[in-house]
């Protein structure tokens, strides 16, 4: 009902009552966009931490004015009809923050009002850690991981890793031994952790750069291919002639990287001494085998083996007899 005045072809104002019938529906939100609702419902949207947030809302009536209020107001704007903004930082390392929106559309004539709301949930940007103890592993080793997030709740996943290590996908512990291919120089591995926080969507993939060597072993029960031991001269210094050529050191299956020590409580003959490559250097003055231990170390892997080696000191070769008969010539 409107009511107008109007003057009479006699100049008198009379107050006329009009009906107008105007037929106006409601203004409401319609559907469309994701966060539309009728009024009166609340959408949950779940956010990261610096992600840009846009949503139009279509009301069905025009010339509508949206306008914005709530907590999630100091963050997000209207323009032309359009709801954008940032999601701001969480303070709290693998946390949430909470925001509520309230959306309002106005109409003028006539004059009507209708709301939607929105309940902003943003988390925290997901990271990772993975890490290894020692990124040179070998055959038979059990590499100690380090796996975590600065959110609880995630799963975890395993790829790319030496055979025989597995993951456990709830708490991200990586367990066994490794029996995956080794090389005596080391076999390149790229395993990757996938960590995954189900309630944010956010997913993130660690790597790491690991080689697998072959377990260390002396190269035989000797000191070469034919097992021989090291045969040295009393009183003269090693040598490698066609006799003791590599006879006079020790060996590996790993022979880059290596490093030799004697065992402790295990001797040299007198004389000698063993040389941080294995080579067996000086001049014996004992006599008899001697039977050396000695510690050989892969320094990348860090893995060790014992290796032996027999070491006998014979005399220097002479004549102990003189000829028999004739006249014996002496020196001048």
């Amino acid at each position: 009902m409107i009511f107008e005045n109007r003057k009479t072809a006699f100049g008198a104002v009379a107050a006329v009552a009009v009906m107008l019938c105007a037929c106006f529906g409601a203004v409401t939100f319609t559907d469309g966009s994701s966060a539309e609702n009728t009024t009166g419902q609340t959408y949950n949207v779940g956010l990261v931490e610096g992600a840009a947030y846009s949503y139009t809302p279509s009301v069905n009536l025009s010339g509508a004015t949206i306008t914005l209020a709530g907590t999630a107001a100091t963050w997000l704007t209207v323009t032309n009809g359009v709801i954008s903004g940032t999601a701001p930082a969480v303070s709290q390392s693998g946390g949430t923050a909470t925001y509520d929106l309230t959306i309002k559309a106005d109409t003028v004539r006539p004059t009507q009002h209708a709301e939607q709301y929105i309940h902003f949930t943003v988390y925290d940007a997901l990271t990772g850690t993975f890490t290894v103890d020692n990124s040179n592993t070998y055959v038979g080793d059990t590499p100690v991981f380090s796996v975590g997030s600065n959110f609880s709740g995630v799963t975890y996943a395993l790829s790319g890793a030496p055979a025989g290590l597995i993951i456990n996908s709830s708490t991200g512990v990586i367990s066994g031994s490794v029996t995956g291919d080794g090389t005596t120089s080391g076999k390149s591995y790229t395993p990757k952790v996938t960590i995954t926080h189900l309630a944010s969507g956010q997913s993130v993939q660690k790597t790491l750069n690991m080689k697998v060597f072959s377990a260390i072993a002396q190269n035989n029960s000797g000191v070469n291919s034919n097992g021989k031991d090291l045969y040295v001269i009393n009183g003269t210094a090693v040598t490698t002639d066609a006799s003791n050529a590599d006879y006079n050191k020790l060996v590996c299956n790993i022979t880059s990287g290596v490093t030799f020590a004697l065992k402790s409580g295990s001797t040299m003959p007198s004389g000698l001494t063993l040389n941080s490559n294995g080579t067996v250097i000086g001049t014996s003055t004992a006599m008899g085998p001697t039977t050396v231990t000695a510690v050989a170390t892969h320094t990348a892997s860090g893995q060790t083996c014992e290796c032996s080696l027999t070491i006998t000191s014979v005399a220097k070769l002479s004549f102990d007899s003189v000829p028999t008969g004739g006249i014996v010539a002496t020196a001048a």
